[in-house]
């Protein structure tokens, strides 16, 4: 699914930018640093329709999907590759807010554990935002960066000489360091586990 969760007008207005000679700019940025902040955070963050493959070991009894939040469970199979047996989501399966934005997928009831096997479960879901969804900060955070980018350098100035000739900004995995540290809450950090 295409990004739509930032427009181009979004950021001119965070920036208060009213030159319409800059759009065709801004929308470039804005594309770039979207596809960037959604790889650092190994996530996607528009909404869609996602298939996850989890290995299991016959310990497991949950695992958390890469692009929360979840907004419906579609269905969960275990031991896909043999039995396929099909987990009944409305009864055996956890589903209230908490795991819904945490993006834990956990048995429940009559369910105790997956079976096992390579890549043996395997979860469709509904997750991501939407442009009235997606959290503030993160909004904020990606125009902060396409305005960093523009050279309005609002953020990652990390020293500048009274003449305002030598500035050094303050980066960290290619985004401004404000925008990195925010980018971080976000990010799906058990898929870089193992």
């Amino acid at each position: 699914m295409a990004q739509t969760l930032i427009s181009t007008q979004d950021v001119m207005d965070f920036g208060n930018l009213d030159n319409d000679a800059l759009k065709p700019r801004i929308a470039s940025l804005l594309a770039s640093v979207f596809a960037a902040a959604e790889q650092d955070c190994l996530r996607k963050f528009s909404s869609d329709t996602f298939t996850e493959y989890f290995d299991a070991d016959g310990s497991q009894n949950s695992y958390l999907v890469a692009n929360p939040p979840m907004t419906a469970l579609v269905s969960v199979t275990d031991d896909v590759q043999y039995s396929a047996r099909s987990i009944d989501t409305s009864t055996n399966v956890l589903f209230y807010t908490e795991q819904k934005e945490e993006g834990l997928v956990q048995l429940y009831k009559n369910e105790g554990r997956f079976s096992g096997g390579v890549a043996g479960v395997r979860i469709i879901y509904t997750g991501g935002w939407t442009a009235t969804t997606m959290p503030a900060e993160l909004k904020e955070a990606i125009c902060q960066e396409v305005l960093f980018r523009l050279n309005v350098r609002a953020v990652g100035v990390k020293q500048e000489n009274a003449d305002g000739a030598g500035t050094t900004y303050a980066t960290e995995r290619g985004f401004a360091k404000e925008v990195a540290d925010t980018l971080l809450r976000y990010r799906a950090w058990w898929k870089g586990i193992g």
